[in-house]
Order: structure tokens, then C-alpha cells, then sequence
């Protein structure tokens, strides 16, 4: 916030670098094929949308009661390369592009669909996932910015040597929401030396609470635009104050609230957005709806 404030003369962390929060995409082969590669196949326009150096898995979807699933969270989606990056994407013929992957040979793949019953088969798909920690270091002369665009929403950025929006949650360590009834959020923040805790009571008792996070004006604990966000430097922490009106008023960014019966309990501080969050992320961004024990694929740094 404060090096945007004073690079960037703004608040709005989007209006200078998107971070990787339009790139969620899922394709099925293009061509299938019994013979294994490590390449996969995409239309031309469908890799117009990939970037070489980004990081993708390919698998096919869960079979959910014989219809496919084809969340990130389901390992099926995985399955014959996690989480790899995109070594180059080149001509297969006038209408294919190969999208080569850092696989060695013996992990070569098939795009044959895989056959889960005689009635059910689920297509060979490619996801784009978040980039990896580090992606950034290559970044001329290590400078604020992104290595590709700071405006296509499929690069992370970094400000001052640290790496943002790598395309999934900077999970906070240290700070918990703690819901109310009337749909605010208590922010509580351990302070240095006091031992983290995932237990409510102890969270009340030893963490200090440092900031209200209002109830969105539409009432129901809807979402809401962040118009403006409190800091509290001695904490080194910080939660949306104020609500705005959309994406270029203020702040800009997206809280969600968490949902109508999201009344009491700790929830995690899930910041910056994730691979789809698009115009509603950036660093005043907070999902409002991960318990304490919450541990998704889009559930990266600690910070």
C-alpha cells in the first residue's frame, strides 16, 4: 500500500500492475491422440491466451456422479504433469499450436480421453495455474514491474524486491477475522512473539485486535467494493475501512463477505485475489469465506 501511495500516487494497486488475475483458463485437446508427447495440443486462438514461462497442469476432470469436475482442487486434474511450466509454444499444423511443457519423455502423455465407465469418459484438459515463487527475479534489473506486462492480468509483479499476485492468496500467518452478527469482522492480529493459534479463545484472548471491517451497505453481508483501508503500522497489518463504488473509485478492489449466515466464527485473511478474480483484485482485496483450516491449491504464501 505505502510503496503504491508513493511510486505510484494511487491506492488502486491495479491502475499500475495487474498481477496474474486473468488467467484462468481450462482446454481440452485439440487433437486426440494415443501417442504420448510432451506437448499439448491447442487451437491457435486458445494459445494466444498462453504465456511461455507460466505454469500449467494437464489431467482430465473428477467424475462427479458421471459428470465431470474439473476443479483444481481434484489431483485427476493433475495427472500427467503438475503444476509445470510452458517451455514454448509452437506451429503443429495450420490450425493447432503444440504447447511444450517441462516434462522429461518418460512422462510423455496421451490425449486420448480417460474412460471412467462405458457411459462416462472425460477429455484430456490443460488448467493454467499460479506461477511459481522467484518468477519475478528475472525482471530487468530487478525493477517494480512485471517481466511481461504489468497489464494483461496474466503476470505477478514486485514492488521493492517482494513478489505480489503470483496468481494465488497471500495467505496472512498472523491475522484472523473474527465474524460478528451484525456482519462486521474484527481484525486480530498476533503480535511478535505471541504463539499463533487456531483456536478461537485463544485468538480472543492473546492476538490484539487492531480494526473493524464494516458490513457492506447493501446489508445481508453482500460484497462489497473497497473504497478506502486502514493500516496499523505498529502491527504491519491492515483491513478495507471503507466501501467504494467499483473498481476505479478508490481503493478498487473486492471484499467477499463470506455469505448471509457468515455470523460468527475465525476466518483466514485471504488476500490479493486469485487466477479469475479480474478487476476485483489487487492489494485491497480479502476474501472474507476460508475457515482456519482452509488448504486449497489458490492457497499460497504466508505472509
Amino acid at each position: 500500500f505505502i510503496f503504491n501511495a508513493i511510486k505510484g500516487c494511487t491506492k488502486n494497486s491495479q491502475t499500475l500492475y495487474a498481477g496474474c488475475t486473468s488467467y484462468n483458463y481450462q482446454y481440452e485437446a485439440a487433437i486426440q491422440s494415443a501417442e504420448a508427447h510432451t506437448y499439448f495440443p491447442v487451437t491457435n486462438s486458445q494459445a494466444g491466451n498462453l504465456v511461455v514461462g507460466s505454469y500449467v497442469s494437464v489431467g482430465y476432470a473428477g467424475n462427479n456422479n458421471g459428470a465431470e469436475n474439473r476443479d483444481r482442487g481434484h489431483a485427476t486434474v493433475h495427472s500427467y504433469a503438475d503444476d509445470v511450466k510452458i517451455l514454448s509454444i509452437e506451429t503443429l499444423d495450420e490450425n493447432n499450436m503444440a504447447v511444450y511443457l517441462d516434462l522429461p519423455e518418460e512422462n510423455a502423455f496421451s490425449t486420448a480421453p480417460h474412460v471412467y465407465t462405458e457411459e462416462f469418459s472425460a477429455p484430456i484438459i490443460l488448467s493454467t495455474m499460479h506461477w511459481w515463487s522467484g518468477s519475478t527475479d528475472a525482471v530487468r534489473g530487478r525493477h517494480d514491474g512485471s517481466l511481461g506486462s504489468n497489464t494483461d492480468g496474466k503476470h505477478p509483479y514486485r514492488v521493492q524486491g517482494r513478489e505480489y499476485m503470483v496468481g494465488g492468496y497471500i495467505v496472512a500467518s498472523d491475522t484472523v477475522m473474527d465474524l460478528q452478527a451484525d456482519y462486521t469482522k474484527k481484525v486480530l492480529v498476533a503480535p511478535k512473539g505471541v504463539a499463533h493459534s487456531n483456536a478461537d479463545a485463544t485468538i480472543r484472548s492473546t492476538y490484539s485486535d487492531i480494526g473493524l471491517i464494516p458490513a457492506a451497505e447493501a446489508g445481508e453481508n453482500a460484497d462489497w467494493w473497497v473504497g478506502d483501508f486502514g493500516i496499523d503500522m505498529g502491527a504491519g497489518s491492515w483491513w478495507p475501512s471503507a466501501e467504494g463504488s467499483g473498481s476505479s473509485q478508490g481503493a478498487g478492489d473486492r471484499v467477499y463477505a463470506g455469505g448471509s449466515g457468515a455470523t460468527s466464527g475465525m476466518r483466514e485473511y485471504l488476500q490479493g485475489g486469485i487466477l479469475g478474480s479480474g478487476s476485483g483484485a489487487g492489494s485491497a482485496y480479502l476474501h472474507c469465506g476460508g475457515g482456519l483450516g482452509l488448504g486449497l491449491w489458490n492457497c499460497l504464501s504466508c505472509d
